[in-house]
């Protein structure tokens, strides 16, 4: 615990939450994000809003995981919203893929790295003079 900088606080919380079996610690990559439909997530906020349950209620119902994902539902539907599509990426500002034929395309990147390089040395020098 003292090692890894984690407070007994956060292992109290893990604990409880494995035990409530709300928290997988398997080393399993594809039950890292849990998905739950449209629908499944409009009930999940109806039974609050509507029905008046509470929210270890509801997950333990769904096997919701994330009480912050739970909250955000019920905020929607508190907002008129009816609607629960995963929207997730629709709107992404992430960046392309970068088709690694396309040669003529790296020395842009690489003088764009170092413009950004610089820039964050200088504004790191910047902020040390200021905060002498």
């Amino acid at each position: 615990m003292h090692q890894l900088g984690i407070t007994s606080n956060v292992i109290d919380s893990w604990l409880r939450e494995y035990s409530e079996g709300r928290r997988d610690f398997s080393t399993d990559k594809s039950k890292l994000r849990l998905t739950y439909t449209p629908e499944t997530k409009l009930e999940a906020a109806r039974l609050h809003v509507e029905m008046g349950l509470t929210y270890k209620d509801i997950m333990s119902k769904f096997g919701i995981v994330s009480k912050s994902g739970l909250r955000g539902w019920v905020y929607r539907y508190r907002q008129g919203e009816r609607e629960f599509a995963d929207l997730r990426g629709l709107n992404s500002t992430g960046r392309g893929k970068l088709d690694p034929n396309d040669i003529e395309e790296m020395p842009k990147l690489e003088a764009k790295i170092r413009q950004l390089e610089m820039e964050n040395f200088l504004l790191k020098k910047v902020w040390e003079e200021l905060r002498r």
